[in-house]
């Protein structure tokens, strides 16, 4: 049997999958697009031929998919319900709160040991001091998997209680900070430019904010064909943002505001570019209308 099994594997899915390889751990993996098993396999993965065989291989199932929907409907059969009962399940895929309370309550029917999860790095972070993943959610899923599961960061890997809303929760609370870096980052090189001062005499100004500086340095740099996260990716991430406020009934004047920028950039098809891309719709006045 092995140590845990993976299901999805984009470059997330993949990049977790390298490193639990890596560590020495017996990896078994499944993925709707079979192809993409192919690379983990010559490495020493075991190819799972279905979902449920996927899911039987291993104690630890672990779940990273674009989203709580589409890992709701490939573990909706009954096959596989009855494969998962007294399995954990950690889920390391986008949500809110609300969601991953309702994917917890529908995981205890099933007799699953539930954790939810949340990635804050890129995929060629994990495994290293730069990847935070919070945890949380059922103690016992916790106390069986954080063996394996301590390999996806160097000493980065949170477990933050069985409140399991709060792995979503602390996770839009750092985008949030995020986008206002994004907004500051711009309207502060906008000053600069519109009164005749370099933007690299900002980046100078910043370092003890080494983010703001990254972000005016593409701005500086006008290079926004480099990114590990696009545009799309982070205004797609927002839509998150702006659920969990309803959700809560909290003021959501500030994502709703970001949202609108977002909106504008991608319909000038900014989408598939750096985030700094939004300068190109936060540039002047007559921006709404670029």
């Amino acid at each position: 049997m092995a140590d845990i099994s993976v299901l999805g594997l984009g470059l997330m899915g993949s990049a977790l999958a390298r490193t639990i390889l890596k560590a020495g751990h017996d990896l078994a993996i499944w993925n709707r697009s079979p192809e993409k098993m192919k690379p983990l396999t010559d490495q020493g993965a075991i190819c799972a031929p279905d979902l449920v065989s996927a899911i039987k291989a291993s104690p630890i199932v672990l779940i990273c998919v674009d989203n709580y929907t589409t890992a709701r409907q490939f573990l909706s059969s009954n096959d596989v319900a009855q494969a998962l009962s007294g399995r954990v399940v950690v889920q390391l895929s986008s949500s809110t709160p609300k969601e991953a309370q309702g994917f917890s309550d529908w995981m205890a029917t099933l007799n699953v040991h539930y954790l939810d999860g949340v990635i804050l790095a890129g995929p060629d972070d994990i495994g290293t001091d730069q990847a935070t993943i919070l945890l949380s959610g059922d103690e016992q899923a916790q106390s069986r998997a954080i063996g394996v599961l301590e390999c996806l960061g160097d000493g980065t890997v949170r477990y933050l209680g069985p409140n399991v809303r709060a792995a979503s929760a602390l996770d839009l609370a750092w985008l949030t900070t995020r986008y206002g870096n994004f907004m500051s980052a711009i309207h502060a090189s906008n000053i600069c430019r519109s009164e005749g001062v370099g933007v690299d005499e900002l980046i100078a100004l910043l370092p003890d904010n080494p983010s703001l500086q990254s972000y005016a340095q593409v701005i500086h740099d006008q290079s926004f064909d480099e990114f590990t996260a696009s545009l799309q990716v982070w205004g797609d991430a927002l839509g998150h943002v702006q659920q969990q406020g309803i959700d809560a009934q909290i003021n959501t004047e500030f994502p709703d505001f970001v949202a609108s920028l977002f909106t504008r950039a991608m319909a000038a098809g900014h989408g598939q570019k750096n985030v700094m891309s939004l300068l190109k719709v936060m540039q002047n006045p007559n921006s709404k209308q670029a």
